[in-house]
């Protein structure tokens, strides 16, 4: 299993006389490791035009759907880039591969005179740690009720697929975070040691076209035992909503 730590500050990395690490100090506590992973977010590298575009809140660059920047014929792609985040419906950051693909994409479209507008993104993204597979989409309900949204949330946990596959069959969890008065998806989580992580796509595309709860509940979903469940652990989230 995995030891967590959490809700404190870092000290001190203490390193032998050979300056391996062997240990790391916090305000609560010295814990002994041979190795230390730091990850404390992303910085944007604007230097380049930092002096003469417009800078997002965090440093990068603030462009339209089109890429564009303030300054004409100048685009901006990728880590260095704002994007269009549909779950708050405004310019965000979100630093993933994906989304700089994309953005490639579209600049190279507009640069060789194609009008191509960049259909905004959910900010999908997945993990995987000691086999545990953990997806997303959208807005968390933390982060909805951290924006001042009004939502709702439904959970619901089952095997990925009917209780006479013997083989093969974890259990899967899933959260769908919903506005409260419209209905509308604006999130999902999902996790299980079984690979679900394409249902992801479909959570993804339900935010970007304002699919509300109550349409995912009769959603047509085959079904084969290989597979799943005549109503899966999506269908069944939905028929739990509020």
């Amino acid at each position: 299993g995995v030891n967590l730590r959490l809700g404190q500050s870092v000290m001190e990395i203490i390193g032998d006389e050979n300056n391996k690490v062997k240990a790391v100090k916090t305000d609560k506590g010295q814990y002994e490791t041979d190795m230390v992973l730091m990850a404390i977010g992303f910085r944007p590298n604007t230097s380049l035009g930092k002096d003469d575009l417009e800078l997002f809140r965090n440093g990068a660059y603030v462009v339209d759907k089109h890429q564009r920047t303030s300054v004409k014929d100048v685009y901006a792609i990728g880590d260095c880039a704002t994007i269009f985040d549909n779950t708050i419906e405004n310019k965000n950051y979100i630093a993933l591969a994906t989304n700089a693909v994309r953005s490639g994409l579209v600049a190279a479209f507009n640069i060789l005179g194609k009008d191509v507008e960049s259909l905004g993104v959910q900010g999908s993204n997945g993990i995987c740690i000691f086999d545990l597979k953990m997806v997303s989409t959208g807005l968390s309900l933390k982060k909805a009720k951290k924006l001042g949204l009004d939502v709702e949330c439904t959970d619901f946990e089952d095997l990925q697929k009917p209780e006479f596959m013997e083989h093969d069959n974890p259990k899967v969890k899933i959260r769908i975070v919903y506005d409260k008065k419209t209905r509308v998806i604006l999130g999902a989580q999902m996790a299980s040691h079984y690979d679900m992580s394409m249902g992801i796509h479909m959570f993804s595309l339900a935010i970007y076209k304002k699919v509300t709860i109550d349409e995912l509940k009769l959603l047509d979903i085959f079904f084969l035992p290989h597979f799943n469940k005549p109503y899966n652990y999506i269908t069944m989230a939905a028929l739990g909503a509020k």
